[in-house]
């Protein structure tokens, strides 16, 4: 806390931290919560009268400072769990968005209809014939001849398949990593468990970067 015995500029107080990484913890949670703090120096035990890390800091950091200290472990927990969850659920939705080679959202829209047209058409319905060697390109449906739209229709039912074995695979990684999350108690814990899927993302990404590949 601060120290009544030492004198802060005007509009500043001393705050004090048992360690740097008490401090940059506090910091943390103020900046987690959209609040910005001015530029600090920590001060080293043996320069201040206290023999603790001490910075001299604006009143309204100090009040953000201290706030975010009073917080008990188990809350600072559920802090670094919220975060978690977040990290988790953007992956996912990243992973989504990359399954789908970032098609707009009119693209996506016409897919349901063209799973339909190859559903009906592979179980015997030629009315949609047409539409399917329609979606084909001129050199396609020349080399395909007769056989176009059942060209056509075989390659959406390939593809509508690896991607929902794809789209189970993103949601299973998705559920393994909340679970595994709600097994932490701590917020050391949680946050080894964030740092631990920073340091493989490249890898989850390269491996389902090459799945994708098999959709083109």
């Amino acid at each position: 806390m601060a120290d009544e015995e030492r004198e802060a500029r005007e509009g500043h107080e001393y705050v004090d931290f048992e360690s740097p990484e008490a401090y940059e913890q506090a910091k943390k949670l103020v900046l987690a919560n959209g609040t910005s703090l001015s530029d600090h120096v920590l001060a080293e035990p043996e320069n201040t009268p206290e023999g603790k890390f001490t910075i001299e800091m604006a009143e309204q950091d100090a009040v953000a400072i201290r706030d975010a200290m009073a917080i008990t472990p188990a809350e600072l927990a559920e802090i670094e769990r919220d975060q978690a969850i977040a990290h988790i659920h953007a992956e996912h939705a990243e992973t989504l968005r990359r399954l789908t080679g970032n098609a707009t959202i009119e693209e996506r829209d016409t897919w349901t209809r063209q799973q339909r047209w190859a559903e009906a058409h592979l179980a015997g319905d030629a009315k949609y014939a047409d539409l399917l060697a329609g979606l084909l390109t001129p050199p396609e449906r020349e080399a395909a001849g007769e056989s176009a739209a059942n060209t056509m229709a075989q390659k959406i039912k390939a593809k509508v398949d690896f991607t929902d074995l794809l789209i189970s695979k993103a949601g299973g990684t998705k559920r393994e990593a909340e679970k595994m999350l709600e097994s932490l108690g701590t917020a050391a814990e949680i946050r080894a468990f964030r740092t631990g899927l920073a340091a493989t993302k490249a890898q989850r990404e390269a491996d389902f970067a090459a799945q994708i590949a098999q959709l083109a």
